[in-house]
């Protein structure tokens, strides 16, 4: 008899843990797509405005960047990148912006130039991974002559992929690019592994308002 209640037990421990999963693995998969919601509406409201790309945008309220909130409680983004490639439409903040970081966001890095300058190479950084600021897990699933969309300061810019390699993580990194040419840049850790990152190359192909 003791046994059997004590196997009662255990069946309806097991029960209210499997319920509790399904509880927590539900909420989460609501929070995020209320953020994917939110983001998106945050992107047609930047691409919609050309006038000022410094408006003030919502208060994020995820915890990648969109959880983030700063002093003044407004956020600004300084461009939008699209790859339909991978299915990403993403918001990226201003280059000085504490936000502006890859365990944030997808990050532009320093070395960047914008996408307005002749030339330059704008160089783009994320997580690979499963978490929910691996903004670039499927980047290695990237072709050549897929495009990569930046929105930016009124104009579309709209890369072609080129080429791209892998590199070992040292700490710094090779961007090869033609000097002639207006170039991105897309950088993230190799899948199942820890000491490589693939680099991704595109050069502009064209550009206009949007």
């Amino acid at each position: 008899m003791l046994k059997k209640i004590k196997e009662n037990k255990l069946l309806t421990f097991g029960i209210i843990l499997l319920i509790m999963g399904v509880v927590i693995y539900t909420t989460s998969l609501i929070i995020n797509k209320i953020s994917e919601s939110k983001e998106l509406s945050r992107i047609d409201e930047f691409i919609e405005s050309t006038d000022d790309i410094n408006q003030n945008m919502p208060v994020l309220e995820e915890k990648s960047a969109e959880q983030a909130t700063d002093s003044s409680n407004t956020i600004n983004y300084s461009m939008i990148v699209e790859i339909s490639r991978i299915g990403l439409k993403k918001g990226l903040f201003e280059i000085n912006s504490k936000y502006n970081d890859i365990n944030y966001n997808i990050a532009i890095l320093s070395e960047s130039d914008m996408p307005n300058i002749t030339n330059g190479t704008l160089i783009l950084a994320s997580h690979n991974g499963n978490s929910n600021i691996s903004y670039f897990r499927n980047l290695n699933k990237l072709q050549i002559n897929d495009s990569v969309e930046i929105y930016y300061k009124g104009i579309k810019y709209v890369y072609k992929i080129v080429n791209y390699y892998e590199a070992q993580k040292t700490g710094s990194i090779v961007i090869k690019t033609e000097s002639n040419k207006t170039s991105i840049a897309l950088i993230s850790c190799k899948p199942n592994t820890h000491d490589m990152q693939i680099v991704y190359i595109g050069e502009l192909e064209s550009k206009g308002e949007y």
